[in-house]
């Protein structure tokens, strides 16, 4: 009786393992193809762009299509917040446009490609997104607001603050995928009380520490890695080692029961 309920608890113990190793291998598989995708996906993104800055409107304007596409076929195996998507499709949005466009000024138009190929890099959750490329820019051009402000330069500080915002607005649809949303929303607000006080802030009191505020984000921001890049098989050895440590538990806590039943068994006899 007790050798079948020991050889009862191996089949168990047994089953235990095929399904978790069936389950992880099965997640690795998904989180390996949806990484495919986004790589296919980031190349189509970095070739509008490449085609767009060379002025090759209608060669960009197809692989963007094709694009599109892409990402309708494959949308119901990619995982994303509803948040995420409406930032995609803004920046598609304003992409097309900007291939289409026969008005918009070519800046313009690079911008927009610019930074619809940095969200789907954004999206793609590398660990070095592309839009902390842009450090140089973004920070250089809020030293000279803060530079400019000191001394107390009208025209600099609003020249130099256009130059800051459009920086930032070129990099803000990426962040706002790469940050949390209490990161974003701070960064924001700031940026936006800037914006608003522009023409009052070289007669405030307190300016300095206000971009000293905005300054210390900017560091932060370019400074840590706030997104986890998700490796598959990170998460296949990840799911495997839990799966391992439950197996053993099972297996130590199973062979105790087993061995201490026995032990009464054995127990029971001697007293016959």
């Amino acid at each position: 009786m007790h050798e079948e309920e020991g050889h009862a608890l191996i089949r168990k113990i047994f089953f235990i393992i095929y399904i978790i190793f069936t389950c992880s291998v099965l997640l690795f598989g998904i989180a390996r193809a949806e990484e495919n995708d986004w790589n296919e996906l980031d190349k189509l993104a970095d070739q509008v762009l490449r085609f767009g800055k060379g002025a090759q409107y209608e060669e960009s304007k197809k692989v963007l299509n094709h694009f599109s596409e892409l990402f309708k076929e494959r949308q119901d195996r990619l995982t994303l917040s509803l948040g995420d998507l409406k930032v995609i499709s803004t920046a598609y949005e304003n992409a097309e446009e900007a291939v289409t466009s026969a008005s918009m000024r070519e800046e313009e138009r690079i911008r927009k490609l610019t930074s619809f190929r940095l969200v789907v890099d954004a999206v793609n959750e590398t660990a070095q997104p592309l839009w902390k490329n842009t450090q140089s820019l973004v920070m250089d051009s809020f030293i000279k607001v803060e530079t400019s402000l000191k001394e107390g330069n009208e025209a600099d500080f609003q020249f130099y603050l256009n130059e800051f915002f459009g920086q930032y607005e070129l990099i803000r649809p990426a962040l706002t995928i790469t940050l949390s949303k209490e990161k974003m929303t701070r960064l924001n607000s700031n940026i936006s009380f800037l914006e608003k006080n522009r023409t009052s802030l070289l007669h405030t009191p307190e300016r300095a520490k206000h971009l000293s505020v905005i300054e210390e984000e900017l560091n932060e921001l370019f400074g840590d890695s706030t997104q986890d890049a998700a490796d598959p098989s990170s998460l296949f050895w990840m799911i495997l080692s839990i799966g391992s440590i439950i197996i053993f538990t099972l297996f130590y806590v199973g062979w105790q029961k087993y061995k201490g039943e026995r032990r009464k068994g054995n127990e029971k006899n001697r007293d016959y």
